[in-house]
């Protein structure tokens, strides 16, 4: 069971939203002590099943009886690892070059929206000039952000807003663990994604977005920096 949570914890650590990314940001910008308070609760949460089951046995006849059903439930499982299996070896594909899903040039084209790739020195350069700019911290294996961008960034009213306002969007793709972008996302006490980060003109304080976001959520960040 330890080691059941051990790999539960690695595997689901990069990509925390919607619930952890808050929890871990704070933890990640207070004393050690602060910090293990709230990893040792994180911890208490995931393995709480186990403890009221082996501390309350009682409770073990509330659980389903085993029979037929559980042979069903299985091969539901499988598919779903199956599915996965698949997914992450398009994921490998995509590090390896093995899939050509992006041009060569600087500026790639999802959807509607043009994406700059992320760098420092473009965030610098585009602040100077007094522009707008939307960052989105991202990969391709996590689906939080995949599902954000297809609801949120691909949405029409989005995209006009972006165009109207002259929004300069950003794609931070960590999908191959790039040292830059890790070191962007710990500039805001973050080790984990999605992120969402609006800079505003005149070198205002950069807003920070939900994990979760929708439509609305975008453009009335829009509209707020623009008041």
């Amino acid at each position: 069971i330890f080691f059941n949570g051990v790999l539960a914890t690695i595997t689901a650590t990069p990509c925390t939203a919607p619930f952890m990314g808050t929890a871990l940001g704070f933890a990640l910008s207070q004393s050690p002590q602060v910090a293990l308070t709230i990893f040792t609760f994180l911890g208490l949460g995931m393995s709480l099943p186990y403890l009221l089951l082996t501390f309350y046995p009682p409770l073990l006849l509330l659980l389903p009886k085993p029979g037929p059903w559980m042979i069903t439930f299985k091969k539901f499982l499988g598919v779903l690892l199956l599915a996965t299996v698949v997914w992450l070896l398009w994921v490998l594909g995509t590090q390896v070059g093995f899939f050509a899903d992006k041009p060569s040039s600087q500026r790639t084209k999802t959807a509607k929206i043009v994406w700059e790739d992320f760098s420092p020195e473009l965030i610098d350069r585009l602040r100077s000039g007094n522009k707008i700019v939307f960052l989105d911290f991202t990969a391709r294996w996590c689906l939080t952000c995949q599902v954000n961008e297809r609801i949120a960034l691909d949405n029409a009213k989005v995209v006009a807003a972006f165009k109207e306002l002259g929004v300069i969007a950003v794609k931070a793709d960590w999908t191959s663990q790039d040292e830059s972008i890790t070191k962007a996302l710990a500039q805001f006490g973050k080790n984990s994604i999605p992120l969402y980060v609006l800079y505003p003109k005149d070198q205002k304080e950069p807003v920070i977005l939900p994990e979760i976001i929708t439509p609305k959520t975008v453009l009335e960040a829009l509209a707020k920096i623009n008041r």
